[in-house]
């Protein structure tokens, strides 16, 4: 008479088994051969391997019971992160006399727009008031500005990236950073 335990079955007696059909056991040990596993926890059963440490078998399958992993705390890295993801979008700017423009704030842009007003600022003292300063917006957009409307955006986003700047040391100091760093309310 064949027997079964977990992981196991025989055509003899085992400590601490169960005794089951022959056909029972022709089933078990098609089902290893299949990599399946037997179980007596509960009655007789073939079923898959457990998948992990933390599945446990429910209702004839196994469920997943990894424990949820503490959250790991906000770090000054991540406040750095979402600074520099605002930069990088940057924002839409209201010019006096033209309209919106938007633009984004990369290390690039940023330089090209300071070089930019430079050069506002040499045609302006040269007395040059047309719009023929070439500018091209984050959206692909181009714009020919006045030297007056150069100096003015340049100023504004200078001006947006320091309270930019000023909000990440803000949320920095605090300990502990807020789960919520990355929320619009502590963001200009």
């Amino acid at each position: 008479m064949p027997y079964a335990n977990n992981g196991t079955i025989s055509q003899s007696f085992i400590e601490g088994g169960t005794r089951i059909s022959q056909k029972q056991y022709e089933a078990a040990l098609a089902g290893m051969l299949d990599g399946l596993e037997v179980t007596i926890d509960g009655g007789f059963a073939i079923r898959p391997a457990q998948p992990s440490e933390h599945h446990v078998w429910e209702n004839g399958e196994w469920v997943d019971r990894t424990p949820t992993p503490e959250p790991q705390p906000i770090t000054g890295a991540d406040v750095d992160a979402e600074h520099d993801r605002r930069a990088i979008r940057g924002k839409v700017f209201d010019l006096a006399g033209y309209g919106s423009l938007p633009l984004e704030g990369s290390l690039r842009t940023q330089t090209v727009l300071l070089a930019l007003k430079d050069t506002a600022r040499d045609l302006q003292e040269a007395g040059v008031a047309a719009p023929v300063l070439f500018l091209t917006d984050r959206d692909n957009g181009d714009h020919y500005l006045t030297p007056v409307q150069v100096i003015e955006l340049v100023n504004a986003g200078k001006a947006f990236m320091q309270v930019l700047h000023e909000a990440k040391r803000a949320l920095k100091a605090v300990d502990p950073i807020p789960a919520n760093y990355d929320e619009d309310s502590y963001w200009p």
